[in-house]
């Protein structure tokens, strides 16, 4: 059993936390948070998502208390992009796996500063990107790898749907990647041709 402990309870962990309760490898066994409240609200609806028998979510307004008290094998980290670094670097110390949705870091010091304590404990990070199984950005990537088009020259891509205003209170995500009428995804790129 994969023991997670999950730091930003906001939207962002809202949206996780149904696709998490669904494995049955993983137990989420604490919530952290800044506003107690947020915390409180994500662990109740993981136990009741979770069902009978499973053990309730730890509830904390500080991250570090968490991973002492509970040593989660990972953490994912749902908070503002300027706190992504210090709570990967607090997991990783604590001798926990990392899980956080983009970005990595703000900056490339504070990425490779997170890469080389991972590496140093065997210890794994790993960034959300919704987008990298998107069948014509796999496609994309297929033919740079088998250089059947010319050199990368630009990208562009554009989001269509406002992605976490339409989760916004939902309860029930399923994890069904399936594109609605509502919005649209473009994504441009642009390729040099052969020389």
């Amino acid at each position: 059993m994969l023991r997670i402990g999950i730091a930003g309870c906001g939207r962002a962990a809202r949206i996780h936390r149904d696709r998490l309760v669904a494995l049955a490898e993983v137990t989420v066994v604490g919530c952290a948070d800044s506003d107690r409240s947020c915390a409180e609200s994500l662990a109740s609806r993981i136990g009741q998502a979770a069902g009978p028998g499973r053990a309730p979510a730890g509830v904390f307004t500080d991250h570090r208390e968490l991973l002492r008290r509970l040593g989660p094998d990972a953490l994912c980290i749902f908070t503002p992009h300027f706190w992504h670094y210090r709570l990967a670097m607090d997991a990783l110390q604590a001798g926990s796996h990392v899980f956080i949705e983009k970005p990595l870091s703000t900056n490339v010091q504070e990425a490779a500063d997170i890469v080389g304590p991972a590496r140093g404990r065997s210890l794994e990070v790993a960034v959300g990107r919704q987008y990298r199984l998107c069948p014509s950005l796999a496609a994309a990537r297929r033919h740079l790898q088998e250089a059947t088009i010319g050199p990368l020259r630009m990208v562009t891509a554009a989001l269509a749907r406002p992605w976490l205003a339409v989760q916004e209170g939902s309860e029930n995500i399923t994890g069904d990647l399936t594109p609605r009428p509502t919005f649209a995804y473009t994504t441009a790129v642009r390729f040099g041709g052969r020389s």
